[in-house]
């Protein structure tokens, strides 16, 4: 998957990326997926996934420089479980009184069971 540039053809908005794919991002939110199939890593994926500290502290900038290094500005990470909506539009929850057509998304999660993992991405 790349992040460089946007796919004109495709719209804008709210939309998954499917396990295993290399399409191009574009503008809009991003659920990334990836599969974790080895014990030492779904351990160590929970650890990460579970961990508000070590995901704030460690696990955000780790990728922000990572991106930074490969030449990648378009990309940002919630800070935090959010709403949204279909067009993409972002508001950081909690919200006093949510909007009409947004939804609640978490920032990132991991199912153990079938060793699924996600993380939300805006791209701009």
């Amino acid at each position: 998957m790349t992040a460089t540039s946007t796919n004109a053809k495709a719209p804008a908005g709210l939309y998954t990326v499917p396990v295993g794919s290399n399409e191009t991002l574009r503008k809009g939110v991003a659920k990334l997926q990836f599969k974790v199939t080895s014990p030492v890593m779904k351990k160590a994926t929970a650890f990460v996934f579970s961990s508000k500290t070590f995901w704030d502290r460690v696990a955000i900038p780790a990728m922000n420089a990572a991106l930074k290094a490969k030449g990648v500005t378009n990309l940002r990470f919630p800070s935090g479980n959010f709403y949204a909506d279909s067009a993409g539009v972002t508001k950081q929850a909690p919200l006093a009184k949510v909007p009409a057509g947004f939804k609640y998304y978490p920032r990132k999660g991991y199912d153990p069971v079938t060793g699924v993992a996600f993380l939300w991405v805006v791209v701009s």
